[in-house]
């Protein structure tokens, strides 16, 4: 697979929204990683040492009544991302995922499964996208 995005620097995206999001009350999963030159299927894991190879760094945001979403950056650079904001009567939304060239536009990804999970920027609602928390 061809390097498009440097995950190490996704993951400090990742972590300057952990903060914020942390501080709003919502929880932050485990970094997973998933190593290129693992067997297939690639075991995800947790401790970036254990990765020679890098080619997924995923994150995992949940809140109050179930609402959560969920991020993938591949080095490829595209994403598996999906959100839900906990009402039963909605389906899980499922964020386009093309064109992630580079870490910034990892962190947009992230602002907008927040936006979309957790609510608009405007209501003061949502960590780390600059709109409150």
């Amino acid at each position: 697979m061809e390097y498009i995005v440097d995950l190490d620097a996704a993951l400090d995206v990742v972590t300057r929204r952990a903060a914020a999001w942390r501080a709003a009350g919502l929880t932050v999963g485990s970094i997973t990683w998933r190593d290129g030159d693992g067997a297939w299927p690639p075991p995800l894991v947790t401790d970036r040492t254990r990765v020679r190879d890098p080619d997924a760094l995923g994150v995992r945001v949940s809140g109050p009544g179930g609402a959560e979403f969920r991020v993938v950056l591949f080095r490829g650079g595209w994403v598996d991302a999906e959100a839900w904001n906990g009402d039963p009567a909605r389906e899980v939304a499922v964020l386009p995922g093309g064109d992630v060239t580079s870490p910034e536009r990892y962190g947009a990804v992230l602002d907008a499964a927040a936006r979309l999970t957790f609510g608009s920027p405007e209501s003061g609602a949502v960590p780390g996208t600059g709109g409150g928390g």
